[in-house]
């Protein structure tokens, strides 16, 4: 993560470390549940508003900066599913100068308190919230029309196929439609350019 962060993350961090404990904790919180789609965004104007009342002398640009900081923290650590200890060490790896201890205990401790949950959660997130099936089974077969209501449709060529896909329960439906060549070779291209995407990964 030290090699990756944005540009401005160190200067939001430092802003970050000056909340008030008691604060930042409540901010941590607040990030988890909106990475976990609990809420919609983080009320940063109200975290400007309770830093002003204690006298901060931060802008309502560097508090969204600090907010967005902690955001990408944590997206990271849920992402690669760290546990409290590595993202002890991945924090403390950027220096005293960036993470001051007061606020890496905070942070780890929240983590420490939901993070396996929001890993979890964040694995579940795809089909739970999209419900997004699995392909389990994919069969094609080439065939030739011997019946039609049209003449003209007599003896072309078509791509039967069949796909599987389990469903959030784990029951199995499946599709089957059929496909021109000329539909079976644009489908196989766009199959292709997925291909490339992903082996260049």
């Amino acid at each position: 993560m030290v090699a990756n962060v944005p540009q401005g993350f160190a200067e939001a961090v430092r802003s970050l470390c000056t909340f008030p404990q008691d604060l930042l904790a409540e901010v941590a919180h607040e990030v988890i549940d909106f990475l976990s789609y609990k809420i919609g965004a983080v009320d940063t104007e109200s975290t400007y508003k309770r830093l002003h009342a204690a006298n901060s002398t931060l802008t309502s640009q560097q508090v969204q900066g600090a907010i967005n900081a902690l955001v990408y923290t944590f997206r990271d650590a849920v992402r690669s599913g760290l546990t409290t200890e590595a993202l002890t060490t991945q924090l403390k790896d950027f220096g005293a100068s960036v993470w001051s201890g007061k606020a890496v205990k905070v942070v780890v401790h929240v983590w420490g308190d939901r993070g396996e949950q929001a890993c979890a959660d964040a694995k579940a997130l795809p089909q739970a919230i999209m419900h997004v099936g699995q392909l389990v089974g994919f069969r094609w077969k080439l065939a030739i029309s011997v019946e039609s209501s049209a003449a003209r449709n007599l003896g072309r060529a078509f791509v039967a196929l069949e796909m599987k896909v389990s469903d959030n329960s784990n029951r199995i439906k499946t599709h089957s439609f059929e496909l021109s060549l000329y539909q079976f070779q644009n489908f196989a291209k766009q199959l292709r350019e997925i291909h490339g995407i992903i082996s260049e990964i």
